[in-house]
């Protein structure tokens, strides 16, 4: 971490007194009988408590071929008397004073009185690396078609910490592109004087975003740009800076982005490359910096329609725009905010809420927090664990002895930082519904560990590197030597749970653990609506086959019907469709199966029946009893269907934004067809996400939608397909608490051998899928 204690500058006439007796810094010679090689442009607006410092950064340039005008722009402060003092002693600085007229119309002075063939834009709060100048001039004199040149920029928060941020590469490589609908740096670039004369400087009628215009016109205007690698300038994170009011930035972009030339066509179906969603993406980005100011954030969103983007879909660069901007109108540093969420956390409520209601998604708000306080706790660099709003974050090293894990009021869930000394390995989210003793913990880690999955998707625990530092810090007669790649689980295994015991002991905390808790809850749910015959099993087809093979296909399906909402036309499988499939797969010889022969193939490693497939139908729709079980009767073959328990006999409201929703089965129907050989599992009761609930809410409703499947049908439910396709650890473990031991998601994919029953792959079986391909997802693997 770097922190600067400089940088608060020289107060009032504190600084004059102390500059006025000063040496006079003569020029260069050389300097003097020539232009200078760059012009600095400096407004200034009441600025003389921080002015000093930044002409002090341009006297200790390492070129020193420049010049300074600095615009006072109508100062009712020092700012003239600072400047002054400069001008007496540094022949290289000027001051230029007028009415107050903003900070473009000051820039625009200092361009008129500017005589270098380069100018260089620098605010009179920020300063200058020593070797910036020399860096950027030296970069365009080797290019002349350059018009523009930018490097990194450094943002101080007010405690001095400072936060990078690195300019991207990319924008140097299409100017136009890059700039089109965001800004891409700061203020501080060196462009060419005479193209931005002919340009007309800065528009005047922009409060803010006006360098971005700027840049954009420099841009369109053919010129190259060049990004130099070195650091340039170090930007001050102000409260009260232009740059730090949300309303008026968005106002301003959409300025900009109204002179937007019409997008190519050959961009014409890239949402990123979509005015209207860019906007939103940014008026978002402005709500959360009013909301890190201690501002209403839904002050921004006048006349911006949020339903343009679909945030579920653009999660991760929702989550980042909010993160940043959150930040920045907070003014703290990246590996600060996890420090500050109990400020910027709540205040950022509003925003979730209305993106939430915009999308008309439930669960969409607590999907956002969750992965807001990961991204928070992701960037806290220090070793001791931190509660970030309803996460606790903890760092934990795999080889050293585990901890005890407390459930501090409002957590409820664990964010495991996992390590092997200063070599990260990864991040593990679980519930916390009480605290978690180390022998619990270890269980848990050891079993994580033991999944072929974790190392297909990180391999950091096969490299030798990594076991060699762990070689160093852990007993060999805690692993049983060195450890070899055969062998790294089991041993892996072996460590955690010595740790495990020698951290908890007999006991470990007191009161109820997180497991304990997490098993009152179940038991709460389930009392009221446990069935009270006995529970009979599922038909089950023979699946005993000569041949196994290590993959098998699970196709997932919706609807089967011939009408519907265009928008939701993927969802939908016509009746002639569907038979097509159900024809082409009797033909050639496959069978069908169920998902509890699936996970018996898996839990036992015997494998699956050759040419085996399992057909699922999520929602249980009102056409898949009309539509979809007559065919299936037909042809012989079984299929389960997810029920979301609460909806039932109901519509899919959660489509209701897409069209008039679909009805769902009622109870009768449901049990009717259980009864003629359709087997039926979960799909929540709500039909909401489940990374959008919390982990109580989360185990309350899994238990909730299975005890009311096996009170209705009188038959186990141990399957479930989760609305959405959403899983993580955190929703996994929460599902093995309530009771279900097969879990499917949405992600693409065979299920093979090794995978673990509570992450199973599904093929979606789309509308405008054709046989051909249908065919080709089957045997795609054999």
């Amino acid at each position: 971490m770097v922190r600067i204690t400089a940088g608060a500058g020289t107060a009032g006439s504190a600084a004059v007194d102390t500059l006025v007796d000063a040496p006079r810094i003569e020029a260069p010679a050389s300097a003097l009988a020539r232009p200078p090689r760059v012009s600095v442009i400096i407004p200034a607006y009441n600025a003389a408590t921080t002015l000093d410092e930044t002409l002090e950064s341009l006297a200790t340039q390492t070129l020193s071929d420049w010049e300074a005008v600095v615009i006072d722009d109508g100062s009712t402060d020092a700012t003239a008397e600072v400047a002054g003092t400069w001008v007496a002693r540094d022949k290289r600085v000027r001051l230029v004073r007028q009415a107050n007229g903003g900070v473009s119309a000051a820039r625009n002075a200092g361009i008129e009185q500017a005589q270098g063939p380069w100018l260089f834009f620098l605010d009179a709060d920020d300063w200058l690396h020593p070797q910036a100048l020399e860096h950027l001039v030296s970069a365009v004199d080797a290019r002349p078609e350059i018009g523009l040149a930018y490097g990194s920029v450094t943002r101080v928060a007010p405690d001095g910490v400072c936060d990078p941020f690195h300019c991207p590469e990319k924008l140097a490589a299409d100017p136009p592109g890059m700039l089109r609908h965001q800004n891409q740096v700061a203020i501080h670039v060196l462009a060419s004087r005479r193209l931005v004369r002919e340009l007309g400087g800065f528009d005047t009628q922009l409060k803010t975003s006006e360098d971005w215009d700027l840049q954009r016109k420099i841009a369109f205007s053919g010129a190259a740009f060049l990004r130099v690698p070195e650091a340039i300038s170090y930007y001050r994170m102000r409260a009260g800076s232009a740059s730090m009011d949300g309303v008026q930035m968005l106002r301003d972009a959409m300025a900009v982005l109204a002179r937007n030339p019409p997008p190519s066509p050959a961009h014409a179906d890239d949402m990123w490359e979509n005015d209207d969603f860019r906007l939103t993406l940014y008026a978002i980005w402005c709500a959360a910096l009013e909301a890190g100011a201690g501002r209403d954030p839904l002050g921004a969103f006048k006349d911006v329609d949020l339903r343009l983007i679909d945030v579920y879909a653009h999660l991760d660069g929702a989550v980042e725009c909010m993160f940043d901007a959150v930040r920045t109108g907070g003014r703290v540093s990246k590996t600060q905010v996890a420090r500050e969420w109990g400020r910027l956390g709540p205040a950022l409520e509003p925003l979730l809420a209305r993106l939430q209601h915009d999308a008309g998604r439930l669960g969409l708000a607590q999907i956002l927090r969750y992965a807001l306080e990961e991204r928070a706790a992701r960037e806290h660099d220090e070793g001791e664990p931190l509660q970030v709003g309803s996460t606790l974050s903890v760092p934990l090293d795999l080889f050293e002895t585990l901890p005890d894990i407390p459930a501090p009021p409002g957590v409820d869930n664990v964010l495991l930082r996992m390590s092997s000394g200063p070599e990260q390995i990864g991040l593990l989210r679980l519930p916390l519904f009480g605290p978690l003793p180390a022998r619990d913990l270890a269980d848990v880690l050891t079993r994580f560990f033991h999944r072929k999955y974790y190392f297909e998707i990180n391999r950091t625990l096969s490299r030798p590197t990594f076991w060699a530092s762990a070689a160093l810090r852990v007993p060999l007669a805690l692993v049983g030597g060195l450890p070899t790649p055969a062998g790294l689980k089991r041993r892996l295994s072996d460590a955690l749970k010595a740790a495990g015991h020698a951290a908890a002991g007999p006991a470990g905390p007191g009161g109820p653990t997180s497991l304990t808790r997490a098993a009152e809850i179940v038991a709460e749910e389930a009392r009221a609506l446990a069935p009270t015959a006995p529970l009979r099993p599922w038909p089950r087809p023979s699946a005993k086959a000569a041949v196994l093979v290590e993959h098998l296909p699970v196709l997932m399906y919706h609807r089967v019907a011939e009408d519907g909402p265009a928008d939701l036309a993927r969802y939908r499988i016509s009746p002639a469709k569907f038979e097509a499939q159900l024809r082409w797969l009797r033909d050639n010889g496959w069978r069908v199966i169920g998902s509890e022969d699936l996970a018996q193939g898996l839990e036992r490693w015997t494998g699956f029946p050759e040419k085996a497939v399992v057909l699922t139908f999520d929602d249980a729709y009102c056409d898949f009893g009309e539509a979809a079980w007559p065919l299936l009767k037909r042809y012989g073959v079984m299929a389960e269907v997810f029920v979301p328990v609460d909806k039932v006999g109901g519509m899919s409201d959660w489509d209701a934004s897409y069209g008039p929703p679909a009805p769902l089965m009622d109870w009768p129907k449901i049990k009717a067809l259980a009864d003629d050989g359709v087997i039926f599992g979960s799909h929540l009761a709500t039909h909401t996400s489940p990374d959008g609930l919390s982990s109580e809410a989360l185990l309350r409703e899994a238990t909730r939608a299975r005890v009311t499947l096996e009170a209705e049908l009188g038959r186990p439910i141990r399957s479930i397909a989760t609305p959405h396709g959403a899983w993580d650890e955190r929703i996994s473990h929460t599902l093995t608490l309530a009771g279900s031991t097969i879990v499917y998601t949405t992600e693409p994919g065979f299920v093979r051998l090794g995978d673990q029953p509570r992450r199973l792959k599904r093929f979606e079986v789309r509308g405008d899928l054709g046989l051909d391909a249908f065919v080709a997802t089957l045997t795609s693997g054999i």
